[in-house]
């Protein structure tokens, strides 16, 4: 739990800023995708998920 509020950086801020407005537009619109979208967001913000460590790239070394 001590770890959801530690290294809050611009782009968890930014996700969970959009996960926020997805899930306002998704009511203002009846448009109920956009639900899995924001639960989506809001979870990768809150739990820190994603790339950790700038480790996503691709392995160019492999054959």
């Amino acid at each position: 739990m001590k770890n959801l509020f530690k290294e809050w950086h611009f782009m968890r801020l930014a996700q969970l800023s959009f996960g926020i407005l997805s899930i306002f537009q998704a009511f203002d619109a009846k448009q109920w995708g956009f639900l899995l979208f924001a639960g989506f967001f809001l979870y990768k913000a809150i739990f820190n998920k994603g790339c950790h460590n700038q480790n996503c790239s691709i392995d160019q070394n492999t054959k």
